[in-house]
């Protein structure tokens, strides 16, 4: 399912790129990513019913949500963090629900436990590489796992 719309994807970037303006074609980029980003964290991740993705099912999540950001890093290759920008909720997601031993165990405690918000901005900084889900959103995302005991 999730080839064909990759694939699509990366066909609209690269004519995006070779036929817009590049300030255009970076706007545009950045408004469908956005989007697209923000409609797969909440029907993919925020809006699953608890319980109900298993550490390995949660595992692929994460290699898909890592996969859309890798095929825009292909379409524009010099793009750097720029370009990493609108998909940073959906990876730090895909984390969540992909993380497995010690990785899983810390953010559970982080995020279910009662550590202050500093804390709690720099243990998923360190887990999953940023804070830009709230607190709640961890949590509602852990939920979703099979093996969240919270």
């Amino acid at each position: 399912v999730l080839l064909p719309a990759l694939a699509s994807y990366s066909s609209l970037l690269t004519a995006a790129q070779h036929t817009l303006p590049q300030i255009t074609a970076l706007s545009l980029y950045r408004r469908i990513s956005m989007r697209i980003s923000t409609h797969v964290v909440q029907r993919s991740i925020l809006y699953r019913r608890a319980r109900h993705v298993s550490p390995e099912a949660g595992q692929l999540l994460q290699s898909e949500c890592e996969l859309w950001v890798e095929t825009a890093r292909q379409a524009y290759p010099a793009g750097g963090a720029r370009i990493e920008t609108p998909w940073r909720r959906l990876v730090q997601a895909g984390r969540i629900v992909g993380a497995v031993g010690d990785r899983w165990e810390r953010i559970l405690k982080a995020s279910f436990g009662t550590v202050g918000d500093t804390q709690w901005e720099e243990e998923m900084e360190e887990l999953v590489g940023g804070a830009d889900l709230t607190r709640e959103e961890v949590c509602i995302a852990a939920r979703t796992r099979t093996d969240c005991t919270t």
